[in-house]
């Protein structure tokens, strides 16, 4: 089993070694896309199970393309899913709409540099002809939206100003037929008042917080990288994490800041991270945090970014509770209490209602976690995956939610975990099967039902 899991684990992270972070970004977009519409249209009370039941099970094949490195036609089953979705027959025009991608020459630009060439192509190929009479709507932050005419590909567009603000701002594109919309797009492209001049200043700081100094490498890393034209794998907004770095240097950091932190911890496997500090939060007043593990091939913003358009952060902010994603290497998870106590000597952390929960091989790296430390958390959640357990009289006393879809690869892998957890005395366990659910929807179907749980246990303690 061990064997079977770490060879599953493995090739999707070897099939995305073949592929720019480009290609990743957008695949990444268009699943975000899809779980919008998922949230949107599978929940309608009247229509959510008939439009699950003809959308989701095709998107089953999503992960296999995905695990054999082809991310373009994972992106066309995404796609072609959204729009079912929707509608039962969708049309030609929209299916080549979404088929376009829309490419900024960069995502980190200098107020002062006047133009932004915009890019059109195909991301994948239709057997069907081009369509006629479409069009693009471009609009960029506060300046006046561009709408050109579709009649060939590639086609490219140059955004012009005099003045253009400081911001992280939204880049849209409408495809629009007349006067019908067929799909829109928004990227963060940042625009930074004296870009390369407050680069430069960027120098190692002194005597600050260890946590801190670490985070400073890691944000000039990411700004260096954005500045020079690189697409990584998500939005990732430059200008604030520039401020946070500055304000690093200046010895001014403020970690209890509402809103998301990208964090390194150093010396700790697990690292960086990325966490979301709730409004409210204060030093004397411990809080619950939710600790994530993302699956094969993603990241430390698979969870703020995907499984939901970033459900389980929006969960437990709306909680008031702390969340954080930590990031798994090629060879082994995160050290799960490790990062917890480097937290900890940051944030206040409630010891008592730590939870944690992870996907596919995040959630055999749950298992294995809470094997390992059950004592450390108030309760866990394997979502689309298997994995072996450590019977403990600790873990006995441990809640564990095990959920995955009736279409999921992994469902013999879940249901063996439930199995073992059962046999190893563990009192509290569910087991939930979702009808018409896959690998990759099993998070966004299931994460109501997880909290549900959190909830519960956090009320008792």
């Amino acid at each position: 089993m061990f064997r079977s899991l770490l060879i599953v684990g493995l090739m999707p992270l070897v099939a995305l070694a073949q592929f720019d972070t480009a290609t990743r970004y957008e695949l990444g977009q268009r699943l975000r896309y899809f779980e919008r519409a998922l949230e949107k249209y599978g929940n309608d009370k009247d229509n959510g199970a008939k439009a699950i039941a003809r959308a989701i099970p095709p998107v089953a094949k999503a992960t296999p393309a995905f695990f054999g490195g082809r991310l373009t036609e994972a992106a066309r089953i995404l796609d072609t899913a959204r729009l079912s979705l929707a509608e039962e027959k969708p049309t030609p025009e929209q299916s080549w709409a979404l088929s376009l991608v829309v490419k900024p020459a960069r995502r980190v630009i200098a107020t002062k540099a006047g133009e932004l060439t915009v890019r059109i192509e195909r991301f994948y190929k239709l057997e069907s002809p081009d369509p006629q009479g479409l069009s693009l709507r471009l609009s960029y932050g506060p300046l006046q939206p561009q709408t050109v005419a579709l009649t060939k590909l590639p086609t490219e567009v140059r955004l012009t100003w005099e003045k253009l603000p400081q911001g992280d701002h939204e880049l849209l594109a409408e495809i629009v037929q007349g006067e019908k919309l067929l799909c829109r797009c928004e990227q963060t492209v940042s625009a930074i008042a004296q870009l390369e001049e407050r680069l430069k200043a960027l120098q190692e700081p002194e005597n600050v917080h260890p946590v801190a100094a670490a985070t400073h490498k890691h944000l000039t890393n990411l700004l260096k990288e954005l500045a020079s034209g690189r697409t990584l794998e998500t939005n990732y907004p430059a200008l604030q994490l520039l401020r946070e770095a500055e304000a690093i240097q200046a010895g001014k950091w403020q970690p209890l800041r509402p809103g998301q932190h990208w964090l390194s911890l150093p010396g700790v496997s697990g690292s960086p991270v990325r966490l979301e500090v709730p409004r409210g939060l204060k030093k004397e007043q411990p809080v619950p945090i939710v600790v994530a593990l993302h699956g094969a091939g993603g990241s430390e913003n698979m969870f703020f970014d995907g499984y939901g358009d970033g459900l389980v952060a929006k969960l437990a902010i709306q909680r008031g509770w702390l969340v954080v994603a930590t990031r798994s290497g090629l060879f082994g998870g995160p050290d799960v209490p490790a990062v917890l106590d480097a937290l900890a000597k940051i944030y206040p952390i409630d010891s008592k209602r730590v939870f944690i929960l992870g996907h596919s091989m995040g959630a055999a790296q749950t298992a294995a976690t809470i094997g390992r430390a059950p004592e450390r958390f108030a309760a866990a959640a394997c979502l689309g995956g298997g994995g072996g357990v450590k019977p403990s009289e600790a873990l006995k006393k441990l809640p564990v939610f095990v959920g995955v879809g009736q279409l999921d690869f992994a469902a013999r892998g879940a249901k063996s975990l439930a199995d073992a957890l059962k046999k190893a005395g563990v009192a509290n366990v569910t087991f939930k099967v979702y009808d018409d659910l896959e690998h990759l929807t099993i998070v966004q179907r299931a994460l109501p039902e997880v909290y549900a749980l959190f909830d519960r246990i956090a009320q008792q303690r």
